[in-house]
């Protein structure tokens, strides 16, 4: 399985390339992020640890419940969007939130943007296949699936 990281996946680019990175069948999506406090990043991120933590299947339909509603999630009102948002994807909000408010939660999502700083991110979105950051011009699907089948047959 091939291992891809998206991160400062901002707006339509996570939108356009995270579904089309999960119907590779070697591809396994294990993360996305954006640095952008402006859009409420780093909640959306404690949010989005936590659901992922309690569900696999139900961190992508959160993800994607994000995005959509993105336009209107406000600072006022962003832990009972989130928390609908998490219920609405198959896990308990209440829960998702306590979690989403602990220390550890908001240290491993310091320790994500960290990490982002340190890999030199630089651009939206900056694609890792396997730890090494690829350039991929558009969304292109065939571009992104040629990369995951020649990192899958490496050894």
């Amino acid at each position: 399985m091939v291992r891809i990281g998206i991160l400062s996946a901002a707006h339509l680019h996570a939108d356009s390339y995270a579904p089309q990175l999960r119907a590779i069948p070697n591809a396994q999506l294990v993360g996305l992020w954006d640095d952008n406090a402006a859009r409420l990043a780093e909640k959306a991120a404690e949010y989005a640890d936590c659901v992922g933590r309690a569900s696999n299947e139900a961190y992508w339909k959160f993800v994607d419940g994000v995005f959509a509603a993105q336009e209107q999630i406000t600072a006022d009102n962003a832990d009972d969007k989130l928390k609908g948002i998490a219920d609405s994807s198959g896990v308990n909000g209440a829960d998702i939130a306590a979690c989403a408010a602990k220390p550890d939660t908001q240290a491993r999502v310091e320790a994500s943007v960290q990490l982002g700083k340190e890999l030199g991110v630089n651009s939206t979105p900056t694609i890792f296949v396997n730890g090494r950051p690829v350039g991929v011009a558009s969304n292109n699907y065939d571009a992104l699936k040629q990369l995951v089948d020649f990192a899958a047959t490496e050894k």
